[in-house]
């Protein structure tokens, strides 16, 4: 066993990469799955450059902020440290532009710095997060009726997709789930309810949520007396032809 006694000036902590990448995560203002460590002016400051690696007549590549490295790398600013003791490495850094966050942890006497070449090819090839989808209030019922739903057994998917014109509703979709014959897009209807308006089966059929009094999320859709419930042939909808408990099994 090797004594590391001599390190102990240098300062140090046992750690794993899932356990990094948790705290680098945290860094960069999330939760890392763990609680707030300090108040988030003193995170702030322990990645604020304060001390700087200065060349004359150059920008500055390297810095120190409190407890976390800085470097400037083209465009790009990351954080992290490195360290080591004799037969082991490990590296974290973490990208706020990006939010990618790596740990590198090695059997090795010194950093590999392959943490960097990870960043970077993350950014390079990772595709972007797409930006949140903001739906109109006025149109929050929507959600509550994408999804799947069965017609007898046969599962079924509905989904939103954008208006068709400025000034429209959204539209919903209802396809059997795989692909098939009975696609329909259907558009709201100024009172309640909403229309087939392209597709086959339904075209010109008037799409009803079903919903039971003093709840709001519908049980179940009524297409023109076809029943459509979240579960085959789910019990106390009034599914047409409906078998007892499980028997349709």
């Amino acid at each position: 066993m090797t004594d590391y006694r001599a390190m102990a000036p240098a300062g140090a902590l046992w750690s794993t990469p899932s356990d990094l990448v948790r705290f680098g995560t945290w860094t960069l203002g999330g939760s890392g799955d763990g609680p707030d460590l300090l108040p988030a002016d003193l995170l702030a400051q322990m990645h604020e450059p304060r001390a700087l690696a200065d060349t004359p007549g150059s920008p500055w590549v390297s810095a120190h902020g409190l407890g976390l490295q800085v470097v400037n790398t083209g465009e790009t600013r990351r954080w992290g440290h490195g360290g080591s003791v004799p037969g082991f490495t490990a590296e974290l850094w973490c990208d706020p532009g990006t939010g990618d966050v790596v740990a590198v942890c090695a059997s090795a006497t010194h950093p590999l710095g392959a943490a960097h070449g990870l960043l970077d090819l993350l950014a390079a090839t990772e595709p972007p997060t797409p930006a949140r989808y903001a739906l109109d209030p006025a149109q929050a019922d929507v959600v509550d009726l994408c999804g799947v739903w069965y017609w007898g057994p046969n599962p079924y998917t509905l989904s939103a997709l954008p208006a068709a014109g400025p000034g429209r509703s959204v539209r919903l979709a209802l396809a059997p789930l795989g692909g098939g014959r009975r696609e329909t897009t259907f558009e709201r209807l100024p009172l309640r309810g909403w229309v087939g308006m392209a597709g086959d089966y339904w075209l010109g059929e008037q799409l009803l949520p079903l919903t039971r009094a003093g709840e709001e999320t519908p049980y179940a859709l009524d297409i023109g007396t076809f029943r459509f419930t979240r579960s085959p042939y789910e019990p106390g909808t009034g599914t047409p032809g409906a078998h007892p408990e499980d028997a349709w099994r």
